[in-house]
């Protein structure tokens, strides 16, 4: 039987802030192409090996008092774009949509869609055809895009999942 004062620590140590358990960001914040990327997690959080990692993607001044000139965006329709990103790391393509919500709120929506559970669940690859049938379904007419150059979330967390040919991220232009 747990003593008055082992309950007390034992209540301490489960109250402690989740933060102390959270690695620290890879990326946080890192410009790819003219877009800012933060908040960088793998789909189904970390340590899962799903191949995918979910971002914070936007296009903007990082320092709005001084009057800098916006870089330009990889695509028209990434102008002025604040949203998120989900990035299929085995292929190079990902899927960009408008969102308000947090990366970890994104990634557990899409980790739990029945296009992504099962993956997720038993720490699977996820093909790039189910995850954008699950983004289709969960945000407003996502984008897909295709680099030609390894993002930091994908050198970060899939390192071995780098498409060949790619450029890898520590060499990006």
């Amino acid at each position: 039987m747990a003593t008055r004062g082992q309950i007390a620590v034992l209540g301490m140590v489960l109250a402690a802030p989740a933060a102390a358990l959270t690695p620290a960001q890879p990326c946080d914040p890192a410009v790819e192409s003219g877009m800012t990327v933060s908040g960088s997690i793998p789909l189904g959080g970390y340590g899962a090996m799903t191949g995918v990692v979910v971002e914070y993607y936007e296009h903007k001044v990082v320092n709005p008092d001084e009057e800098a000139v916006l870089p330009e965006a990889p695509l028209a329709a990434l102008d002025r774009f604040i949203g998120q990103r989900v990035v299929h790391c085995t292929s190079g393509r990902m899927v960009a949509f408008l969102s308000e919500a947090s990366v970890a709120e994104t990634n557990a929506a899409l980790s739990a869609t029945e296009f992504l559970r099962l993956d997720v669940q038993y720490d699977r690859g996820v093909s790039f055809g189910e995850l954008r049938k699950a983004t289709s379904v969960l945000f407003n007419s996502p984008m897909v895009l295709t680099d030609n150059e390894e993002t930091c979330g994908c050198a970060a967390f899939f390192p071995e999942d780098r498409p060949e040919g790619m450029t890898p991220y520590d060499s990006r232009s």
